[in-house]
């Protein structure tokens, strides 16, 4: 009787301790036309029935208005001019979302899905990638953008890796710096001609310094991107 309530609660902690990785979302390159919808699809192995709720950030938002979704029983909401919030629950191992082109030549965007909820629990997935606009004219200048993930853990403790996921538009050279709130640096790495394409960068503050928020700010070719990790001691 005892080896049978034990491995049911094993069983069960098996169930409960599954998460979501960043291997579970993955948006697709998409190429689009002025004036049709443009679908943009998130592949993801989560199961059907998962519930789902991501920020969707559009970094032209003269480009793109997401307005619907589809694989997912939910809606698109407004939050600001970039970004929009995409919640539902899956149908499908990929879903949807539906957006109006807006710019007037062709031009392009990066794309990104964070702040991942995945049934009420905050997920380690972000995933981005590129839509294209094709339609005639004068092609609009390329904006890059520099995109630096939220770092996992957060908060963190000393010791501990601390984790950000980032984007380049371009091959270029990256410099990750930790700042205290006086502006003390208190991490510096250089990374020689980093291609284009989706990284990690991965730091650890010790037990030397006092608990509090800290800024990690990333310079690029794309441009600079900052977030904020706590540290408790």
């Amino acid at each position: 009787m005892r080896m049978c309530f034990a491995a049911l609660a094993f069983a069960l902690l098996l169930v409960c301790s599954t998460r979501v990785d960043a291997q579970s979302f993955h948006l697709l390159e998409t190429t689009a036309t002025l004036s049709l919808p443009c679908r943009l699809t998130v592949e993801t192995d989560v199961p059907i029935g998962t519930l789902i709720e991501a920020d969707l950030v559009v970094h032209n938002p003269s480009l793109l208005f997401p307005f619907d979704v589809g694989f997912l029983n939910g809606g698109v909401s407004r939050l600001n001019d970039s970004t929009f919030r995409v919640a539902g629950t899956t149908t499908s191992d990929k879903f949807h979302v539906f957006s109006e082109t807006l710019a007037g030549s062709d031009s392009i965007t990066s794309v990104c899905l964070n702040n991942i909820v995945v049934n009420g629990e905050l997920s380690t997935a972000a995933t981005c990638s590129v839509v294209s606009v094709i339609s005639t004219g004068t092609p609009l200048p390329y904006v890059r953008f520099a995109w630096l993930g939220k770092p996992y853990p957060n908060p963190a403790k000393a010791h501990q890796d601390i984790s950000l996921p980032y984007r380049l538009d371009i091959a270029s050279d990256v410099t990750f710096s930790v700042y205290s709130l006086s502006g003390n640096q208190l991490v510096l790495q250089e990374h020689e001609f980093v291609d284009r394409g989706y990284h990690t960068f991965t730091f650890q503050l010790t037990d030397v310094i006092a608990s509090g928020w800290y800024f990690v700010v990333m310079e690029s070719g794309s441009g600079t991107a900052q977030q904020i990790v706590v540290y408790l001691r």
